[in-house]
């Protein structure tokens, strides 16, 4: 068995917003999979998609950013994952928008909802995917900069690290991290994409 779990807040008014990038990344990949209709569970929506190989979960935590963390320990729980068979997906304001980086493991680095995670699960040791949607302005609020909307330009730029980021969910998903991390390097570096990973 293996999860994606994407970051968000819940709610039409925080849709189009930076901060919900996670839960974009998980509405594009399980709409390519077959499997139950998606259901709210507890303290999460999720989907379950089985393959001939195996047993697939798409999960969206319902409470706000920075209470992603119970969420996600009902679910782990309740399914019997382990922290190497998630793979979390959320928006990272140290990177540029554009770029993305998947990691097996780290701190937090800041962001409230990998915070939350971390405190719940007791481990820093499950896979993360950070989209980049930096940089930000010395100025600016964070907060007000992170529940904002992207302009045209910007959503353009997106087109194709949201595609190679869902790239990546599908080949963890089916074949592991090694490959995830392999397709994320490849379709971000091919010539014309929107996005290299660093």
């Amino acid at each position: 068995m293996r999860a994606v779990i994407g970051l968000g807040n819940p709610g039409k008014r925080y849709r189009k917003t930076r901060h919900n990038l996670g839960f974009r990344v998980v509405d594009m990949v399980q709409s390519g999979f077959d499997g139950v209709v998606g259901e709210v569970r507890g303290m999460y929506w999720a989907k379950t998609s089985d393959s001939a190989q195996d047993r697939f979960f798409f999960v969206k935590p319902l409470a706000f950013m920075n209470r992603s963390g119970p969420a996600v320990r009902e679910f782990v729980e309740e399914h019997g994952l382990v922290s190497g068979e998630l793979l979390v997906v959320c928006d990272d304001i140290y990177l540029a928008l554009g770029k993305a980086r998947l990691r097996r493991k780290g701190s937090s680095g800041g962001h409230k909802g990998l915070e939350s995670i971390i405190e719940s699960l007791g481990t820093k040791e499950f896979p993360r995917l950070r989209i980049g949607i930096g940089p930000v302005d010395g100025d600016a609020d964070l907060v007000e900069f992170v529940l904002s909307e992207f302009t045209d330009d910007e959503e353009n730029t997106l087109e194709g690290v949201l595609g190679a980021a869902s790239g990546s969910v599908v080949a963890f998903l089916e074949k592991g991290l090694d490959t995830a991390v392999d397709r994320l390097n490849e379709s971000l570096t091919v010539p014309g994409k929107k996005g290299v990973i660093d």
